[in-house]
């Protein structure tokens, strides 16, 4: 392999190891197909190696030994002039430092991003809701941790639990299961399709919190439900208190899924 092939090659993983590192790039890429993940490590690395050259370029400009060196051209400052001097700066081992360079600046530019995002909550939700995107069961549940409120979930067997979802999406995998803490299960009469609750899980957890004196932490594992997605046929936020207004109304259970969301849909 030639000399400008194997800085070529490296320059690539460069941008490549960028692209696995850097949080909003990583996420976005799991959801893509394979081809797209070449298109980003090609313009990240490129975009790595023009960085990496302008602060090499820098360092020479102000180096001592800068307007003496034949490697740039003499005359006042001007594009021109950095253009000329860019290239043949990069022709001789400045070039090949260049390259090398853009490998270690990739994992500490990356790393250096990620940890802004991390002291910024607000930046983390962000970046999970651009990349959910269209899934309109992904948005749902994101939603109800935003809003702090339950979902109501209805099964195929017609099963229906209303509880504050555990789990935020996870951008690098398709969700298959839906964890919960529940606070009450029913189910859909089958003839309206209303929701019927028959267990008060919340009433059961103050209960043992009094009797036992247990807290309602120690508890929560053991009241936690995991939901297969491929199960669920219906799911929107729920609100007891519009809820229980529809209820007094005689409002048919349909009306409580005008915005239903499934995983089937996502």
């Amino acid at each position: 392999m030639s000399v400008p092939a194997a800085l070529l090659l490296v320059i690539l993983c460069s941008g490549y190891c960028f692209n696995a590192v850097f949080l909003p790039a990583k996420y976005f890429s799991a959801r893509e197909a394979g081809h797209r993940l070449y298109f980003r490590a090609v313009f990240y690395g490129a975009f790595l190696t023009v960085c990496t050259s302008l602060m090499f370029l820098t360092a020479v400009w102000n180096a001592p030994f800068s307007p003496e060196s034949p490697a740039w051209p003499t005359g006042e400052p001007s594009f021109s002039n950095l253009v000329a001097g860019y290239l043949e700066f990069i022709k001789g081992p400045p070039g090949v430092m260049i390259a090398l360079s853009t490998f270690p600046f990739a994992l500490v530019l990356a790393v250096g991003l990620n940890g802004i995002i991390h002291l910024w909550p607000e930046a983390q939700t962000m970046l999970l809701r651009e990349v959910v995107g269209s899934r309109d069961f992904e948005k749902l549940v994101l939603r109800g941790l935003e809003v702090e409120k339950p979902l109501l979930v209805t099964l195929d067997t017609g099963k229906v639990y209303a509880g504050w979802v555990v789990e935020a999406p996870n951008p690098m995998e398709v969700r298959e299961h839906l964890r919960i803490m529940p606070t009450m299960s029913g189910y859909r009469v089958p003839d309206t399709h209303e929701v019927e609750f028959t267990v008060d899980y919340l009433s059961v957890i103050e209960e043992m919190e009094k009797e036992d004196s247990i807290d309602f932490i120690s508890l929560k594992p053991d009241f936690e439900i995991v939901l297969p997605s491929s199960r669920i046929t219906s799911a929107h936020i729920f609100d007891s208190k519009i809820y229980s207004r529809l209820s007094k109304q005689g409002a048919p259970g349909n009306l409580l899924e005008q915005s239903d969301a499934s995983p089937s849909e996502s």
